[in-house]
């Protein structure tokens, strides 16, 4: 048995898959959900903005806090206005295997900012539960 076929076969191979009619139901399900129709997807309307042009070679701190891991790093864009990411780093989400308090939670942040705290004077922070964005960039926690 050809083990590309056996793949395709059990549906675990990409070829197996039309990747432009799988792309179409994803982009109707969004909008259905984005609609408040029934739909699959869970979509939120949200409001991003940057407040004027991104600069070039000015590092800002990345914070992503997901169910997971807690990932760190610098990032920038170059003259040619391409993304440089830089001193990455991923550690397990803090509160993720037992209840911790905020001070805790902020606490942990702090830290694994503190080797970066001479590189960036701006923060951009990616919490990855659902949330209401609103137009003025606050959110609010689903649930």
């Amino acid at each position: 048995m050809n083990i590309n076929n056996g793949l395709k076969e059990q549906k675990v191979s990409a070829e197996a898959y039309d990747a432009e009619l799988l792309m179409d139901h994803l982009l109707e399900e969004m909008e259905r959900g984005l609609n408040r129709e029934s739909s699959s997807l869970a979509m939120i309307p949200a409001h991003v903005g940057t407040g004027g042009d991104v600069p070039s070679d000015k590092s800002v701190a990345v914070i992503d806090a997901g169910g997971t891991n807690l990932r760190i790093c610098l990032a920038r864009f170059d003259a040619e206005k391409k993304l440089q990411i830089s001193l990455f780093s991923k550690q397990p989400m803090p509160g993720r295997d037992h209840e911790q308090t905020a001070a805790e939670f902020y606490a942990v942040l702090a830290d694994a900012l503190a080797p970066l705290k001479d590189e960036f004077d701006q923060i951009g922070f990616c919490f990855s539960y659902p949330a209401t964005i609103l137009p003025n960039f606050d959110g609010r926690l689903l649930h």
